[in-house]
């Protein structure tokens, strides 16, 4: 700070936006690590009546030994042929209660491949939700107007899902937007297939959610009156 352009340090307008942008770009680069959460279903993934122990043709979620864990859960796909799998929800907790939090679903999806669609729903109403999809998929045929999610690889972890499950399958992260935890300090994200018609070419691989703290607004507003408070303070000792 000492080495600040005097004619800022002289000007209280001046040094408050110079100071404002300096701690914006500071907390970009401070922001919350990403905590990824493994769904598993009668622990934090409901109802129970959802999932089948195999990827039977039965219009449930089958189980197979992919993904995070070894564990990813399939509707549709190779041995299920066409279904049309319920809607399921998975709750995030041990948040801090009324704290805003950044929200991603991850599902799997072969790369670079727009013949096979692999999208998922998502959202934090029930029977409201997002189809979202890999970029190269979303921008036709059935999946128009999908919202294209990111590689989870740009994401920064704590502890790293499984990013690359072989054969080409990717883990996508599906940007659900920010949210607050409720008074117990859990969040309740819903999640569904799109319903596929054409078999193992459209799935839906759903393997968890992701999360991170969001700063709040307050706290950067205090951050920033107090830095202005020291400035002006420092100036009229000057």
């Amino acid at each position: 700070m000492n080495d600040m352009n005097p004619f800022v340090l002289r000007n209280p307008l001046v040094f408050c936006a110079a100071l404002a942008s300096l701690l914006a770009a500071g907390l970009g680069q401070s922001r919350a690590q990403v905590t990824y959460v493994d769904a598993t279903p009668g622990v934090n993934t409901f109802p129970t009546s959802a999932f089948a122990g195999s990827a039977a043709q039965d219009n449930l979620w089958g189980l197979r030994a992919f993904g995070t864990g070894n564990t990813i859960y399939e509707s549709s796909g190779v041995a299920s042929g066409t279904e049309n799998s319920p809607e399921i929800y998975t709750i995030l907790s041990g948040l801090s209660p009324g704290a805003p939090y950044r929200v991603w679903v991850n599902f799997y999806d072969v790369a670079s491949n727009n013949t096979e669609n692999w999208p998922i729903r998502a959202g934090f109403s029930s029977g409201n939700l997002t189809l979202f999809a890999n970029g190269v998929d979303g921008g036709a045929g059935l999946l128009a107007g999908a919202t294209p999610a990111i590689m989870a690889t740009n994401l920064n972890y704590v502890t790293p899902p499984k990013f690359d499950d072989g054969g080409s399958r990717l883990l996508l992260a599906g940007d659900l937007g920010v949210t607050q935890a409720d008074p117990s300090g859990q969040i309740t994200v819903y999640i569904d297939d799109l319903p596929s018609t054409i078999g193992a070419n459209n799935r839906t691989w759903y393997d968890g959610l992701s999360y991170e703290l969001v700063p709040e607004p307050s706290v950067l507003a205090l951050g920033a009156f107090g830095l202005a408070a020291w400035g002006l303070r420092r100036r009229v000792r000057g």
